[in-house]
């Protein structure tokens, strides 16, 4: 029975060591750069908008869009035009309709590209602010499909 009491006597104690230096140390990076990038983006979130949210001066008060609206309207009125001869038999008189409301189409959503271009974000997309033109450019744009869908081969 002497036996097990001088083995607890030569076995080490067993003492509370703590965490490792390395976590603690890992922690402690990771809680500072946590708190850093929280900082930082409510910082970021304080900020002004790079992109205003009004159409700036040149476009909402410039003549250029009342002069594509007209556009749209004269183009509009050509693929009317288009539309009422393709019941007739004069195929020729259609296709040359047809041809002509593609081009006044196709220029009137260059003019509206060419107005958009420089309010456009890097991924082409425009503000919401610019909702008026994008719904203008999708009228456009389908009823130029529909003329490139009725016209003749």
């Amino acid at each position: 029975m002497d036996e097990p009491a001088s083995r607890r006597e030569f076995q080490p104690s067993q003492r509370n060591k703590g965490a490792n230096p390395a976590v603690v140390i890992g922690t402690l990076v990771a809680l500072a750069g946590a708190i850093i990038f929280f900082v930082v983006r409510l910082m970021l979130a304080n900020q002004a908008p790079a992109q205003p949210d009004s159409p700036p001066d040149e476009i909402s008060t410039d003549t250029q869009y009342s002069a594509i609206k007209r556009q749209i309207t004269k183009a509009m009125q050509v693929k009317h035009e288009a539309d009422r001869l393709k019941q007739s038999e004069d195929t020729a008189a259609f296709k040359k309709k047809c041809e002509e409301a593609k081009t006044a189409l196709r220029d009137v959503l260059d003019a509206l590209d060419e107005m958009l271009d420089p309010v456009r974000d890097e991924n082409g997309e425009l503000p919401s602010a610019f909702s008026a033109y994008s719904q203008d450019y999708q009228r456009v744009n389908t009823a130029l499909h529909d003329v490139v869908k009725s016209s003749p081969f």
